[in-house]
């Protein structure tokens, strides 16, 4: 099932070693194979030679998230300093085991002084043996760091927690309780609350919504805003609270969950951007309508909307029509710089007038980088794609604020107050794939192979793998709720989910434990223990400032810009819209006009210059498009002629300048066009017989004359 994974994985890795062979870097995954392979069945003093210097203590902190690989590159130096008596230390806690995704093995740690995974060989049972001799372990079960009701809480839920596990794994929390110091910390507070709904979807917004009603009540305490941390399972949840946070003007740090990438407001503005770039790049249109309908949409289903778009005509006219939005021209917006069109996006697409630290960063960074892609749009999309992961919104670390993190990046941590949102609906595997021998006769050249791990291994003899991996997913995960319980001081608030009265996977450890001590009861959703302390210590002075983000004014600028040009026709229209000469005006526009399709982007042209307001260019259009439509006219507005527009003749005879409006060329046939406004006159076939005479003079033998009177009615005139 998997053999196109293992053909990309075995490409992939070919193309690493061309790589390496060319630069001579390696990827750091590949260190500790590459030293395993150089020391293995080496003699220590080999080892030391190689490292060019000899150590005779050691100390692995964290040593539960250790790799089998690291260890075994570890251990023949401990060995051989335990044989010359020297000491050393492993600290670590299996309760705390929470990168197995990185190839962490608790068991290391808990099978010691034995070791795990090893072959029988003489070689290992002798390591076991110097490991037995010097081994001394030492429980540290005192907490100096939470409060009193804190830690009786968490020594009274995980005693519960870990009856689920599996039997191989119970050891590990064994020993979880902890005793109070004997300066205790009195009090603390604990929250838990089930959020009940019918549908996933509603959780999200009320879940944020208890987070930052906690954090009312805390700031109605008084209590500092730094000593408050928002844990989660992952960035993107990260992200919507902090985005949540600030809309509501609470102040955030995070490292990860700030990423500009996790705001759905940024990503649709740069969609439009691809859009405005690639208008027929169906998916970029497809990230557009994705995007928009994740923050705006309704009860449409997003495949249906989807699907009437790529059916669409003119996707860009489709998206603005079915949203109800004010229409763009997109001719117009890509005259304008890459900033303006990104505020452009946000003025036509983002309702919410609420600052957005997330776009105010976007346009901070498409104003920053305007001398790297010197302009053009097409460059920044290019940088965007390079640099978006890698861009977060940094926050001072001595602000006031609220800190939001994952659960794995707060081990080793402390804050007075936790709120936790681990709400998890279903049980992923920590490890998905597992390698192992070809058991098919038509791959026997192929030594291993990828397998899914899934409850079908029972049909090739190796479900017991997918047991072992269930077993030590729902390990990994209560390891990962014990850091986050267990870091707060003053008080933790821990929130639960309840779709359609059932928990989800996180939830059902919570239920376990309330039904466990007979709280549990039908209609009670909002379960306290202990008292919040009265008394706490601020750790930032009164003397920080801070500034309001205000929202992007994203009013156009040329709604407040005149320009003022020396052509007659806008002087005129600048001096009084009641005498404008709206023939002097379109005669204007159609010498700016090569082909049909030009006709838009000239007359909003001169609506953004404020030379006619909205009505008039509607106006203005209506009336082009019948010139440009009307059968006489339309022939010479083909794009396989030869134009000259506007250009100047000099009549040697008469000593003059002659300016004819359109002059096109096709093949051997010269037509001069010149349009008029008003009455038909007798001066208006001399001055076009005037511009024929000149051309004759240039050679042209087939000269056709063309009269176009635009108003009050179209009419072609043959002179």
């Amino acid at each position: 099932r998997n053999i196109y994974q293992v053909a990309l994985i075995q490409e992939i890795r070919s193309l690493f070693s061309v790589f390496t062979e060319k630069t001579g870097a390696v990827h750091i995954s590949e260190f500790n194979k590459r030293i395993h392979n150089e020391i293995a069945g080496q003699p220590v003093p080999f080892i030391y030679e190689r490292i060019g210097r000899r150590y005779k203590y050691f100390l692995i902190d964290e040593f539960q998230d250790t790799s089998v690989l690291q260890w075994n590159n570890l251990l023949p130096l401990i060995e051989e300093s335990l044989a010359n008596g020297n000491f050393n230390m492993l600290v670590g806690d299996a309760k705390q085991a929470i990168y197995r995704f990185r190839n962490g093995e608790v068991e290391l740690f808990t099978h010691l002084p034995k070791l795990y995974n090893q072959p029988d060989t003489p070689e290992n049972r002798l390591r076991e043996q110097v490991l037995s001799r010097y081994y001394n372990e030492k429980q540290l079960a005192v907490n100096y760091r939470s409060r009193e009701e804190i830690i009786s809480f968490n020594n009274a839920f995980f005693g519960v927690a870990a009856k689920s596990l599996a039997d191989n794994f119970k050891a590990v929390y064994d020993g979880h309780r902890q005793d109070l110091p004997k300066n205790k910390k009195p009090g603390g507070y604990v929250d838990i609350h089930f959020l009940e709904h019918e549908k996933a979807a509603d959780y999200n917004n009320a879940r944020l919504d208890k987070i930052v009603e906690w954090i009312d009540e805390l700031v109605s305490r008084n209590y500092p805003l730094r000593d408050i941390c928002v844990l989660t399972l992952s960035n993107a949840s990260g992200g919507e609270i902090a985005a949540r946070l600030l809309s509501r003007g609470y102040p955030v740090v995070s490292a990860d969950s700030m990423k500009l990438t996790i705001s759905v407001e940024v990503n649709l503005v740069a969609a439009f951007l691809k859009c405005l770039h690639e208008p027929d790049n169906r998916l970029f249109m497809i990230e557009l309508v994705t995007h928009y309908h994740a923050l705006y949409g309704d009860d449409s289903a997003l495949h249906t909307l989807l699907a009437d778009m790529l059916r669409a005509a003119d996707p860009i006219k489709w998206f603005f029509s079915t949203f109800s939005l004010p229409p763009v021209s997109l001719q117009v917006l890509r005259t304008h710089t890459v900033f303006e069109m990104a505020v452009e996006a946000i003025r036509h697409l983002i309702r919410s007038r609420q600052p957005n630290i997330f776009l105010q960063y976007f346009l901070d960074f498409i104003f920053e980088k305007q001398g790297v892609y010197n302009g053009s749009l097409s460059e920044f999309l290019k940088l965007w794609d390079e640099k978006k992961e890698k861009l977060n919104i940094k926050m001072p670390e001595e602000l006031d604020a609220i800190q939001v993190m994952t659960a794995h990046k707060a081990k080793g941590l402390k804050f007075g107050v936790v709120i936790t949102d681990l709400a998890k609906r279903s049980k992923k595997l920590t490890r998905k794939f597992f390698w192992s021998k070809v058991l098919s006769e038509e791959l026997k050249e192929l030594p291993k192979t990828l397998y899914a791990l899934g409850k079908d291994l029972e049909f090739i003899g190796e479900k017991s793998k997918y047991d072992y991996e269930q077993a030590k997913t729902d390990l990994d995960f209560l390891n990962l709720v014990y850091v986050a319980f267990t870091r707060a001081v003053d008080g933790l608030y821990v929130l639960g989910s309840l779709l359609k009265g059932k928990p989800d996977y996180f939830s059902k450890y919570l239920m376990d434990f309330l039904e466990s001590k007979g709280l549990w009861t039908d209609g009670k959703r909002q379960f306290n223990f202990g008292s919040f302390p009265e008394e706490f210590e601020p750790t930032l002075s009164d003397d920080t400032q801070t500034v309001d983000l205000k929202f992007i004014n994203t009013a156009p600028w040329y709604d407040h810009l005149l320009i003022a040009p020396v052509d007659e026709v806008y002087w005129e229209a600048m001096d009084s819209k009641a005498a404008r000469t709206y023939g002097k005006l379109i005669h204007a526009i159609l010498a700016q006009i090569r082909w049909p399709e030009d006709m838009e982007q000239k007359v909003e042209a001169f609506y953004y210059a404020g030379i006619i307001d909205g009505a008039e260019m509607n106006k203005v259009k209506a009336l082009l498009q019948k010139v440009l439509s009307h059968p006489e006219v339309a022939p010479y507005f083909k794009k396989d002629l030869i134009i000259r527009s506007e250009t100047d003749l000099f009549d040697k005879e008469h000593d003059r300048y002659l300016r004819a409006d359109r002059v096109v060329l096709s093949g051997n046939q010269l037509t001069i066009i010149d349009y008029k406004t008003g009455e038909p006159k007798p001066s208006h076939k001399k001055q076009i017989m005037a511009y024929a005479d000149v051309y004759s003079h240039l050679g042209y033998k087939k000269i056709e004359k063309k009269l176009i009177y635009l108003l009050p009615e179209v009419e072609v005139i043959t002179v």
